[in-house]
Formats: structure tokens, C-alpha cells, sequence
């Protein structure tokens, strides 16, 4: 439990098996999405994103599609980006999760 984050009930992959499953399609880039498997391709193949592409591959794995913790995809981030930085990269999933920083969720990113 993190007391600066908002409490959400996310698919958590280390207790769901369909959830660990979506994680590796999505860090993969197999997910069926074009844009989102584009992305993730090129983050693992180049190790950067523009910032809009991160945001839309974030949106789509936490709050968007596949509903699961925005720790994980930080995770990933941290393993595949060039210019990952543990407490930049943590923010920016706080805050395109809707967990910290900005709580409205209708007026975060929709997918």
C-alpha cells in the first residue's frame, strides 16, 4: 500500500494468470492493438517512445484495457526505456493511472 496513491483494485499479474498472460502480450507487443503493439515494439527494439505513445500504452495497459497495476508497466518501462529513471518513470504511472497527482478520471486520457 502506497499512502500518496489512490486505492484501485487492479488485476494484479503476480496473483492472476490472465492478467500475468495480458502483461506479456502487451510488453511483447502482441496484444491484436496496432498502435499499442507498434509501440512496445519499438520501445523493446529501440528502447524510446515519444512522450504520446507512452501515454497511450500506459492508459491502454492500466486504466484502459487490460486494468492492470500501473507497477508493472513501470517495470517494464524501467527495463526497456534508455532514459528510464525509477522516479521520473514512477510519477508519469501515477499519474496516467489516476492514481497521484490528478484523481479525475474524466479528464485524464480515454481510450
Amino acid at each position: 500500500d502506497n499512502p500518496v496513491c489512490l486505492t484501485v483494485e487492479w488485476r494484479d499479474p503476480a496473483r492472476d494468470a490472465n492478467a500475468a498472460e495480458a502483461l506479456r502480450r502487451w510488453e511483447g507487443g502482441t496484444t491484436g492493438v496496432p498502435l499499442i503493439d507498434a509501440a512496445m515494439v519499438q520501445l523493446k527494439e529501440v528502447g524510446w517512445l515519444h512522450h504520446l505513445l507512452r501515454h497511450v500504452v500506459a492508459c491502454f495497459l492500466t486504466r484502459g484495457q487490460l486494468w492492470i497495476d500501473w507497477e508493472a508497466g513501470r517495470n517494464v518501462f524501467d527495463r526497456h526505456l534508455l532514459d528510464a529513471d525509477w522516479a521520473i518513470n514512477s510519477a508519469n504511472w501515477m499519474w496516467l493511472s489516476a492514481t497521484s497527482f490528478f484523481y479525475t478520471y474524466h479528464r485524464v486520457y480515454s481510450t
